[in-house]
């Protein structure tokens, strides 16, 4: 037990200020990764009982109860399978290769759970270096101030200084790793797992899509009566003009 207090006073508490952030950061980190590892697997991303549940559809009862349960699950597969059913009522494709926007979506969700990990691994050795520069800054203060230069006191300084930087890579690199793996899971999801699993729902759903989206179009409107076109207004005769002035016009012509 005392040597786990050596140990503890001498890696943590002599780190100095910045400790007061490194030491939550890995407990952070670990909790994350602990997550990931939870979360990203096959049986919560994409389940076999929801492609299961899609194959046994054979009525239009049956799609309307699958589709009404999907929004309650938090699966990516089934936030994907009601992308590409709500595409196929509105009249889109249902196909992943042609219609990949359900599918980025829910790939997208997946690749923002990494960020924090990614915010870890990047800002832990920063931290770290942080640290030890006000260690050093600290410990040659120390050592010019004092009349007697003891240099034993000046590595033992210069030692505590390097604990954040320790704690910093100590950090980082495991986080890279982890977060390195965990992508190249998401990866195997994109190219692989997740399109396949929507092409075997939709090659069962797409046809009740279709019917439901036919069922909401409008009925057709009935026989338009043309109205017939109007009469053109009769274009008055020229009326004759009067044997008077006919000759009124011939002497004014004669006059002139």
């Amino acid at each position: 037990m005392e040597q786990m207090g050596n140990y503890f006073q001498r890696y943590i508490l002599d780190g100095g200020i910045m400790m007061v952030g490194l030491v939550p950061a890995s407990i952070i980190a670990l909790g994350n990764v602990i997550q990931l590892c939870i979360v990203l697997r096959r049986a919560r991303v994409a389940p076999k009982g929801l492609i299961a549940a899609a194959r046994s559809i054979s009525s239009p009862a049956d799609y309307a109860a699958f589709r009404q349960g999907l929004p309650s699950l938090p699966h990516p597969l089934a936030r994907v399978a009601l992308g590409y059913l709500e595409a196929g009522e509105r009249g889109q494709s249902c196909d992943p290769d042609e219609n990949p926007g359900p599918l980025d979506d829910a790939l997208d969700r997946l690749y923002s759970k990494l960020n924090p990990l990614m915010v870890i691994y990047t800002v832990s050795p920063l931290m770290g270096l942080l640290g030890t520069i006000l260690g050093m800054m600290n410990t040659f203060f120390k050592y010019a101030v004092l009349q007697s230069h003891d240099l034993a006191q000046l590595s033992k300084g210069i030692m505590e200084a390097l604990i954040t930087t320790m704690w910093g890579l100590y950090i980082a690199i495991p986080v890279y790793v982890c977060v390195a793996l965990l992508r190249g899971r998401i990866f195997r999801y994109e190219k692989d797992i997740l399109p396949e699993a929507a092409r075997e729902i939709m090659r069962v759903c797409a046809p009740y899509a279709a019917q439901k989206r036919q069922a909401r179009a409008p009925s057709p409107r009935e026989a338009r009566v043309v109205a017939s076109p109007k009469p053109e207004e009769e274009r008055a005769e020229p009326q004759p003009v009067p044997a008077a002035d006919k000759r009124a016009r011939k002497i004014e012509a004669v006059n002139e």
